[in-house]
């Protein structure tokens, strides 16, 4: 497509701070034991495990542009999974990860005792849950799923390399100024936001793995797409990045989200929703909602 195989960019300077990894080992050893007992104590649960990390990533980035970059970040994460299984031999389980920039945010004793205690309350209910043939029906997608669900089904697919691999569907290539979604729906990727509503977030930086500034991108506006994530891999109409080339352990960097964010033009309380819901599976006339 006559396309260049690299993009130009000024070069960047940044030597950052270094930051320190609060970690009490003893301390969450402890608190681990505990909360690991909480899920022995229940005959129903056949296998769990519990986990907390802390990690220091310190990146060290030069090229030949003349960008220098020293960058640290610290990530703690909670992870909690449990197993049981039904009179017929089906394994069920269910999870909880939770990732957090300070050890402030992670939660306390109290906390991680009502999660075990909630999630073995799931598995008990759905062990006797009936066992459904599949089916489509109007559903309400909690905060956790439908970011889960615009990351993988929307977030990727606006990816700039995914737009000129023929390894890829293409599904928005060339579709920019074009409506994709509901007017509803605005998404917007920023890597710059440090924090939302006080909690600070896994997907901030200040650069990204090819030396460029990080920046806000506006991808779809009010159902119009408008951009795509890009890393330095020009694409058809877009030769530069907008610091979304990221990369995992040594791989060569490719674009990905940062802080991903829908925006809603109209929002409805979740018991009108709950309305809604039941209104249109009525209307489609299905079995149950």
């Amino acid at each position: 497509e006559g396309i260049a195989d690299f993009s130009k960019e000024k070069p960047s300077v940044c030597l950052g701070k270094d930051v320190e990894l609060k970690f009490d080992i003893h301390t969450l050893e402890n608190l681990v034991k505990k909360i690991s007992k909480e899920f022995a104590g229940k005959d129903d649960i056949l296998d769990s495990n519990v986990t907390i990390r802390g990690k220091k990533e310190t990146t060290y980035f030069i090229n030949t542009e003349g960008t220098k970059i020293i960058q640290s970040s610290i990530f703690y994460s909670m992870i909690m999974d449990a197993e049981t299984m039904t009179d017929e031999g089906e394994s069920l389980g269910t999870f909880r990860v939770l990732n957090y920039r300070t050890i402030k945010e992670m939660p306390d004793e109290k906390m991680m005792v009502a999660f075990a205690n909630e999630m073995a309350k799931e598995l008990g209910d759905l062990k006797k849950a009936p066992k459904l043939d599949p089916t489509a029906v109007p559903v309400i997608l909690d905060n956790n799923n439908s970011g889960v669900f615009w990351h993988e089904v929307v977030g990727h697919r606006l990816e700039g390399e995914r737009q000129v691999s023929n390894n890829e569907g293409q599904t928005f290539k060339n579709k920019v100024g074009r409506k994709i979604t509901s007017n509803l729906v605005t998404l917007v990727d920023d890597p710059t936001l440090a924090k939302f509503n006080d909690q600070y977030l896994n997907g901030y930086y200040l650069h990204d793995d090819e030396g460029v500034p990080a920046q806000k991108v506006t991808l779809i506006e009010k159902g119009m797409l408008k951009n795509y994530l890009m890393s330095r891999r020009p694409i058809p109409g877009f030769t530069n990045s907008n610091g979304h080339g990221r990369a995992g352990g040594n791989a060569d960097p490719i674009a990905r989200m940062g802080n991903t964010m829908l925006i809603p033009e109209k929002a409805v309380p979740f018991e009108k929703l709950k309305e809604q819901a039941k209104e249109e599976a009525i209307k489609q006339g299905k079995d149950f909602y």
